[in-house]
């Protein structure tokens, strides 16, 4: 009989770090964490900023804060993008807050391809009661 080779493409998904916080103002251990997960653990950063903080804290505008984390990720080259999604997130009927649940779930839904993997500095890890459905 005739032999078929069967061709098998091996994809391999980019893994993105996503990197929240208020970023009110980003600063040189920001770039640090961004820097080491790169090298480390993950393709790209996304820095994620977030639209309004949850436990109302006072920012500046989100603008300002995402023009900062643009001059921040900047040194770190092409494989550090700052994300504008929570101000898309914001702007949802349903929007209450910014969550850190909802916008993995939109960025999983939006970039299916993607293996995201979520980036936190040990000072949120004592606030964990504190988040939405911390635990899913």
């Amino acid at each position: 009989g005739a032999r078929r080779l069967l061709a098998v493409r091996v994809i391999a998904m980019r893994t993105v770090g996503l990197f929240g916080g208020s970023f009110n103002p980003p600063h040189i251990a920001h770039q640090l964490v961004a820097l080491y997960v790169l090298e480390t653990q993950v393709d790209e950063v996304w820095w994620m900023p977030t639209y309004s903080h949850p436990f109302g804290k006072d920012l500046v505008a989100y603008d300002h804060r995402i023009a900062m984390c643009e001059l921040a990720a900047a040194p770190l080259g092409a494989r550090a993008r700052v994300m504008r999604t929570e101000q898309e997130l914001a702007r949802r009927p349903e929007f209450v807050a910014s969550r850190t649940l909802d916008l993995i779930e939109h960025l999983a839904a939006a970039y299916p391809d993607v293996s995201l993997r979520l980036v936190v500095g040990a000072d949120i890890l004592g606030e964990t009661d504190k988040w939405h459905r911390w635990d899913e």
